[in-house]
Protein backbone atom coordinates (compact mmCIF):
# COMPACT_ATOMS: atom_id res chain seq x y z
CA UNK A 1 0.00 0.00 0.00
CA UNK A 2 1.39 3.73 -1.00
CA UNK A 3 2.31 5.73 1.75
CA UNK A 4 0.24 9.19 1.86
CA UNK A 5 1.89 12.11 0.83
CA UNK A 6 2.57 14.51 3.51
CA UNK A 7 2.08 18.26 2.47
CA UNK A 8 3.38 21.24 4.07
CA UNK A 9 -0.05 22.42 4.19
CA UNK A 10 -1.80 19.20 5.59
CA UNK A 11 1.52 18.92 8.04
CA UNK A 12 0.49 23.01 8.65
CA UNK A 13 -2.75 21.88 10.25
CA UNK A 14 -1.08 19.23 12.44
CA UNK A 15 0.66 19.45 15.45
CA UNK A 16 4.35 19.92 15.59
CA UNK A 17 5.29 16.03 15.24
CA UNK A 18 2.79 15.68 12.64
CA UNK A 19 0.22 13.91 14.25
CA UNK A 20 -3.32 14.97 13.65
CA UNK A 21 -4.61 13.25 16.64
CA UNK A 22 -7.14 15.45 19.11
CA UNK A 23 -6.47 18.57 18.21
CA UNK A 24 -7.60 21.53 20.32
CA UNK A 25 -9.55 24.33 19.08
CA UNK A 26 -11.24 27.44 20.60
CA UNK A 27 -9.72 30.16 22.64
CA UNK A 28 -6.05 30.00 24.19
CA UNK A 29 -6.04 29.49 28.31
CA UNK A 30 -3.42 31.75 30.35
CA UNK A 31 -1.12 28.77 30.69
CA UNK A 32 -1.30 27.75 26.86
CA UNK A 33 -0.44 31.50 26.01
CA UNK A 34 2.57 31.37 28.72
CA UNK A 35 3.72 28.10 26.81
CA UNK A 36 4.07 29.55 23.31
CA UNK A 37 5.81 32.81 24.56
CA UNK A 38 8.73 31.00 26.32
CA UNK A 39 8.99 28.21 23.37
CA UNK A 40 9.71 31.25 21.07
CA UNK A 41 12.11 32.73 23.24
CA UNK A 42 13.93 29.51 23.42
CA UNK A 43 13.50 28.79 20.03
CA UNK A 44 15.47 32.71 18.80
CA UNK A 45 17.74 32.03 21.72
CA UNK A 46 18.75 28.85 19.85
CA UNK A 47 18.66 30.46 16.90
CA UNK A 48 20.43 33.67 18.19
CA UNK A 49 17.40 35.87 16.50
CA UNK A 50 15.40 38.69 18.14
CA UNK A 51 11.59 37.66 18.68
CA UNK A 52 10.93 40.89 16.71
CA UNK A 53 12.87 39.13 13.53
CA UNK A 54 11.05 36.03 14.07
CA UNK A 55 7.41 37.52 13.76
CA UNK A 56 8.32 39.73 10.92
CA UNK A 57 10.60 37.06 8.49
CA UNK A 58 9.49 33.99 9.11
CA UNK A 59 6.89 33.86 6.33
CA UNK A 60 9.97 34.86 3.72
CA UNK A 61 13.05 34.29 5.06
CA UNK A 62 14.21 30.71 4.05
CA UNK A 63 16.35 30.16 7.27
CA UNK A 64 13.38 30.41 9.31
CA UNK A 65 11.34 27.88 7.34
CA UNK A 66 10.27 25.12 9.82
CA UNK A 67 10.38 27.51 12.82
CA UNK A 68 6.71 27.13 13.74
CA UNK A 69 6.72 23.76 13.28
CA UNK A 70 9.52 23.32 15.95
CA UNK A 71 7.79 26.02 18.44
CA UNK A 72 4.62 24.01 18.21
CA UNK A 73 5.77 20.85 19.51
CA UNK A 74 5.95 22.38 23.13
CA UNK A 75 1.84 22.60 22.74
CA UNK A 76 1.15 19.09 20.83
CA UNK A 77 -2.26 19.44 21.42
CA UNK A 78 -2.65 22.36 19.16
CA UNK A 79 -2.05 22.56 15.23
CA UNK A 80 1.24 24.69 14.00
CA UNK A 81 -0.99 26.85 12.33
CA UNK A 82 -2.76 27.49 15.36
CA UNK A 83 0.35 28.35 17.37
CA UNK A 84 1.80 30.31 14.68
CA UNK A 85 -1.28 32.74 14.62
CA UNK A 86 -1.46 33.03 18.05
CA UNK A 87 2.03 33.17 18.69
CA UNK A 88 1.80 36.30 15.91
CA UNK A 89 -0.50 38.00 17.73
CA UNK A 90 0.89 37.70 21.06
CA UNK A 91 4.14 38.81 20.15
CA UNK A 92 4.35 40.92 16.68
CA UNK A 93 3.82 44.46 17.22
CA UNK A 94 0.90 44.60 14.72
CA UNK A 95 -0.75 48.38 14.10
CA UNK A 96 -4.44 47.66 15.22
CA UNK A 97 -7.69 49.74 15.09
CA UNK A 98 -8.62 52.67 12.35
CA UNK A 99 -7.37 51.99 8.71
CA UNK A 100 -6.03 55.34 7.32
CA UNK A 101 -6.81 55.85 4.10
CA UNK A 102 -3.62 55.63 3.18
CA UNK A 103 -3.38 52.38 4.61
CA UNK A 104 -6.26 51.28 2.47
CA UNK A 105 -4.62 52.61 -0.65
CA UNK A 106 -1.68 50.64 -0.08
CA UNK A 107 -3.52 47.71 0.54
CA UNK A 108 -5.38 47.97 -3.01
CA UNK A 109 -2.33 48.62 -4.48
CA UNK A 110 -0.31 45.12 -2.83
CA UNK A 111 -3.28 42.97 -3.68
CA UNK A 112 -2.99 44.29 -7.45
CA UNK A 113 0.20 43.66 -7.66
CA UNK A 114 1.08 40.45 -5.80
CA UNK A 115 -2.41 38.98 -5.27
CA UNK A 116 -3.84 37.94 -1.96
CA UNK A 117 -0.65 37.13 -0.36
CA UNK A 118 -1.46 38.33 2.93
CA UNK A 119 1.77 37.29 4.72
CA UNK A 120 3.65 39.32 2.65
CA UNK A 121 1.51 41.92 2.52
CA UNK A 122 1.50 42.05 6.19
CA UNK A 123 4.94 43.43 6.26
CA UNK A 124 4.11 46.42 4.22
CA UNK A 125 1.29 47.82 6.33
CA UNK A 126 2.65 46.50 9.53
CA UNK A 127 -0.96 45.11 10.14
CA UNK A 128 -1.61 40.98 10.97
CA UNK A 129 -2.40 38.86 7.71
CA UNK A 130 -5.70 38.04 9.10
CA UNK A 131 -6.63 42.09 9.57
CA UNK A 132 -5.34 42.68 6.30
CA UNK A 133 -7.68 39.74 4.71
CA UNK A 134 -10.64 40.96 6.21
CA UNK A 135 -10.30 44.88 4.90
CA UNK A 136 -9.88 44.00 1.74
CA UNK A 137 -12.73 41.82 1.74
CA UNK A 138 -14.62 44.70 3.34
CA UNK A 139 -13.64 46.85 0.69
CA UNK A 140 -13.82 44.56 -2.02
CA UNK A 141 -17.02 45.36 -4.20
CA UNK A 142 -17.86 41.85 -4.57
CA UNK A 143 -19.22 41.89 -1.07
CA UNK A 144 -22.19 42.62 0.11
CA UNK A 145 -21.62 45.35 3.15
CA UNK A 146 -24.36 46.96 5.32
CA UNK A 147 -28.06 45.07 6.64
CA UNK A 148 -28.50 41.51 6.65
CA UNK A 149 -32.05 40.67 4.85
CA UNK A 150 -33.85 38.02 6.08
CA UNK A 151 -33.39 35.28 3.90
CA UNK A 152 -29.36 35.80 4.17
CA UNK A 153 -29.72 35.51 8.09
CA UNK A 154 -31.65 32.49 7.89
CA UNK A 155 -29.12 30.83 4.69
CA UNK A 156 -26.13 31.76 7.64
CA UNK A 157 -27.90 29.80 10.18
CA UNK A 158 -28.56 26.61 7.83
CA UNK A 159 -24.83 26.49 7.16
CA UNK A 160 -23.90 26.77 10.89
CA UNK A 161 -26.05 24.03 11.88
CA UNK A 162 -24.94 21.92 9.28
CA UNK A 163 -21.46 22.52 9.84
CA UNK A 164 -22.25 21.33 13.69
CA UNK A 165 -24.17 18.50 12.55
CA UNK A 166 -27.65 19.57 14.34
CA UNK A 167 -30.97 20.03 14.39
CA UNK A 168 -32.09 22.19 11.20
CA UNK A 169 -34.61 23.92 13.87
CA UNK A 170 -32.01 24.24 16.29
CA UNK A 171 -32.34 27.77 18.08
CA UNK A 172 -28.96 29.44 17.32
CA UNK A 173 -28.65 31.07 20.70
CA UNK A 174 -28.20 27.55 22.03
CA UNK A 175 -25.71 26.60 19.87
CA UNK A 176 -23.81 29.92 20.43
CA UNK A 177 -23.12 28.29 24.14
CA UNK A 178 -22.81 25.14 22.83
CA UNK A 179 -20.21 25.99 20.84
CA UNK A 180 -18.47 28.43 23.50
CA UNK A 181 -18.46 25.94 25.84
CA UNK A 182 -16.63 22.72 23.70
CA UNK A 183 -14.66 25.53 22.22
CA UNK A 184 -15.64 24.51 18.76
CA UNK A 185 -14.31 26.46 15.62
CA UNK A 186 -16.25 27.43 13.34
CA UNK A 187 -14.96 27.77 9.90
CA UNK A 188 -15.85 31.17 9.21
CA UNK A 189 -13.64 31.29 5.82
CA UNK A 190 -15.72 28.25 4.64
CA UNK A 191 -19.28 29.85 5.86
CA UNK A 192 -18.22 32.65 3.76
CA UNK A 193 -17.82 31.25 0.50
CA UNK A 194 -20.59 29.08 0.50
CA UNK A 195 -22.62 32.48 1.61
CA UNK A 196 -21.45 33.79 -1.82
CA UNK A 197 -21.57 37.28 -0.90
CA UNK A 198 -20.87 37.78 2.69
CA UNK A 199 -17.55 38.08 3.85
CA UNK A 200 -15.49 36.08 6.62
CA UNK A 201 -15.98 39.15 9.09
CA UNK A 202 -19.58 39.93 8.22
CA UNK A 203 -20.52 36.00 8.89
CA UNK A 204 -18.54 36.47 12.22
CA UNK A 205 -20.14 39.71 13.28
CA UNK A 206 -23.45 38.46 12.48
CA UNK A 207 -22.83 35.11 14.12
CA UNK A 208 -21.97 37.18 17.40
CA UNK A 209 -24.89 39.76 17.03
CA UNK A 210 -27.17 36.37 16.85
CA UNK A 211 -26.00 34.68 19.90
CA UNK A 212 -24.35 37.31 22.03
CA UNK A 213 -21.40 35.65 22.25
CA UNK A 214 -17.55 35.07 21.13
CA UNK A 215 -16.70 32.04 19.30
CA UNK A 216 -13.20 31.40 18.21
CA UNK A 217 -12.45 32.04 13.93
CA UNK A 218 -10.37 30.05 11.56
Amino acid sequence: EAAAVVTNENKWNRNGFGGDGAIRTGKYNKEETETVKRAVENYCAVKQISVARLCSECDHKAELKGAWMEIAKELPHRSVQSVYRHGLRQLHPFKRGTWSDEEVEILITSVTQYGKKWASIQTKLNRSADSCRDKFREIDDSYIRGRWKENETEQLKRLIREHLRTDPLADIKELGKMVESQHIKIPWSTISKRMGKRSRLSCFKKWQKMTGLFSASD
